[in-house]
């Protein structure tokens, strides 16, 4: 029987109490905190961090950022709002990205947000400890070469902590919502949008499933499926992604692009010494198997004619579409 609050503690910001269900269509959006609003995805999230950086000292973000947990830990997040911007941004190790795609990659504009694009990050080989996405990366035509970008830039060993649609069970297969043929857009199934960060739609190109395990542990990386709600019904459902890099010098950037040369970056940014450096083992890039071919011809061009923050979508297709902000 579905619960209609839950009594716990917000991992985001400390507050102790009762969490309504609240009248979200989507659950990974319910259950906010009555304090900082927050919702279940945001606090699952929370804490996995929580877990990875905490000590055994914090059971917030607010308590990792008091506790002086966070100062040594370098920090990648591609978003412009959200409980970690509002929460990390004053630390000297963090470091937050929007897609500009008028203006030169690298570059970072007058209130400190870079302009990056998540299929060829301007940043160094193993650059940060951890990198957060919140429901970003289903908005990518190419997921191979993203994924294959935040491996290259993380230290061995760091984390990309994510989000994305899920549900219970996570389904077998990873299957496309839009295929790009000649820099078109042709859409498999109905049109979806999500609201982005500065307030546009921002196109779902991808509905995920299990078989993602399987890519990323062949461009070098180990994925956990994290349910940190399981007790709680129905919050189960809801999972947060963890993929660990397991590599040095990650070279699925290069694989992906079929080793085309990344673009020279004059705008690289110099990471602060690493806080940890667990040993790693090489390996061989295997085939992927099993995925759905997410790419396509005319990626680039593509991308200068969208409207969100990791590309800018076109608005296009006959297709019907659903909105919302999940």
């Amino acid at each position: 029987m579905q619960e209609i609050q839950q009594n716990g503690l917000c991992t985001i910001c400390g507050h102790q109490g009762n969490f309504p269900l609240g009248n979200e269509r989507s659950l990974r959006e319910s259950y906010a905190c009555p304090n900082c609003r927050f919702t279940l995805r945001w606090r699952d999230q929370a804490s996995v961090i929580i877990d990875e950086f905490g000590r055994g000292q914090a059971l917030s973000i607010d308590d990792l950022v008091s506790k002086k947990l966070l100062q040594d830990v370098a920090i990648y997040e591609p978003a412009l709002r959200g409980p970690f911007v509002q929460r990390l941004r004053g630390l000297k190790n963090y470091t937050r990205s929007y897609f500009r795609p008028d203006e030169p990659l690298g570059t970072e504009s007058s209130d400190g947000v870079r302009n990056e694009d998540l299929t060829q990050l301007t940043f160094d080989e193993d650059s940060f400890d951890l990198i957060i996405s919140s429901d970003v990366m289903e908005h990518l035509p190419n997921i191979e070469l993203a994924f294959a970008e935040t491996l290259r830039v993380l230290r061995p060993g760091g984390v990309h902590v994510f989000t994305i649609p899920n549900d219970f069970p996570f389904p077998d297969r990873t299957e496309p919502r839009v295929k790009i043929v000649n820099g078109q857009e042709i859409f498999t199934k109905p049109a979806r949008y999500h609201n982005s960060g500065d307030g546009t739609k921002c196109l779902v190109y991808t509905d995920y499933g299990a078989d993602i395990s399987d890519m990323l542990r062949s461009l070098g990386g180990r994925l956990a499926v994290v349910r940190r709600s399981i007790a709680h019904n129905p919050s189960y459902s809801n999972a947060t992604f963890v993929l660990r890099k397991i590599v040095s010098a990650a070279r699925g950037a290069r694989s992906a692009t079929s080793g085309k040369a990344r673009p020279s970056n004059t705008s690289r940014q110099t990471p602060p010494p690493p806080s940890r450096n667990p040993g790693a083992a090489r390996f061989r890039l295997r085939p992927r198997t099993g995925m759905s071919d997410l790419s396509g011809n005319g990626i680039r061009g593509l991308q200068r004619a969208q409207q969100c923050p990791v590309y800018k979508v076109q608005k296009c297709g006959t297709q019907p579409a659903d909105v919302d902000d999940a």
